[in-house]
């Protein structure tokens, strides 16, 4: 087994309770026998709590861990979550043009945030697929392992699972930029908006007011810093990945006095979420 591999291998001891909840089988494809449970993220603060592990059978284990194929929120679960931050960051934004410290980031959580995913080959070589019938999902149906809507095959439906959303599009962003990714409306949608909201999500909530009058030194005079062009806001980092992403994700929000819609608000400390040991607001 490759360290990657090593990697996705969880050792929980809450394994036989991740099994017991996809009723011991395959996500995908329901097969039953020797399942493995696996991280979403292979890494990260959270890379072992129960919302970042599902079951695989081998065959789809290995495909996952190569970047085969992803599990991405689904294309309505894209547009709540864009649409709520957008919506977040003006009211944040807001707030901190009156004056007032940045509340953080709000990000939706269930049962206001809809846990559907969907099934987006990267590199997989065609072949037929067989999915059993499963208690999540109580139907038997032939697809392709590349996802094509032909004949009286099935195109991948889209699932429900218990599991994170923010993890899934996390791990859905290195396999998605793959340059050999199999071209398809599904995988060019989920590209684009993945890379969209992980962009969204790096945004550091700035003042829209005029920066402070300071004293040039030579003459006395009171002069305005200069504008730097970059807008109200910054960016985080220069680019994103995952991995600076997981290693500031806590499945616990940080509690704070906003929490519009029904979400949990999220306090910050790299504009993303709260390290647990800083102290609270």
């Amino acid at each position: 087994m490759s360290d990657y591999e090593s990697s996705r291998s969880s050792a929980s001891s809450d394994n036989l309770a991740v099994k017991q909840r996809f009723g011991e089988a395959c996500i995908l494809c329901g097969y039953p026998f020797r399942v493995d449970v696996v991280k979403i993220l292979a890494e990260g603060a959270s890379a072992d709590q129960v919302e970042n592990l599902v079951c695989f059978c081998p065959n789809h284990r290995r495909e996952y861990e190569a970047g085969a194929f992803a599990i991405v929120p689904s294309p309505n679960v894209r547009k709540q979550m864009k649409e709520h931050e957008v919506q977040d960051f003006e009211m944040r934004q807001r707030i901190v043009s009156e004056g007032s410290p940045d509340p953080g980031r709000s990000l939706l959580m269930p049962p206001q945030l809809l846990c559907e995913f969907e099934y987006v080959p990267i590199t997989v070589p065609y072949y037929l697929c067989v999915h059993n019938k499963t208690s999540l999902l109580p139907e038997t149906f032939v697809y392709t392992s590349v996802n094509l809507d032909i004949a009286n095959l099935k195109e991948y439906p889209l699932r429900r699972w218990d599991v994170s959303v923010y993890a899934t599009l996390m791990a859905a962003y290195e396999p998605l930029r793959n340059p050999d990714c199999i071209a398809s409306a599904r995988s060019h949608a989920a590209f684009n908006e993945v890379v969209e909201l992980l962009d969204l999500y790096k945004r550091h909530a700035g003042t829209e007011a005029p920066e402070p009058l300071r004293e040039d030194e030579a003459t006395g005079d009171e002069v305005e810093e200069e504008d730097d062009g970059q807008g109200s806001f910054e960016y985080d980092d220069p680019v994103i990945t995952p991995a600076i992403l997981s290693s500031r994700l806590r499945w616990t929000p940080a509690m704070a006095a906003y929490s519009e819609e029904g979400s949990m608000r999220w306090a910050t400390s790299s504009d993303f979420v709260r390290d647990p040991d800083d102290p609270q607001e």
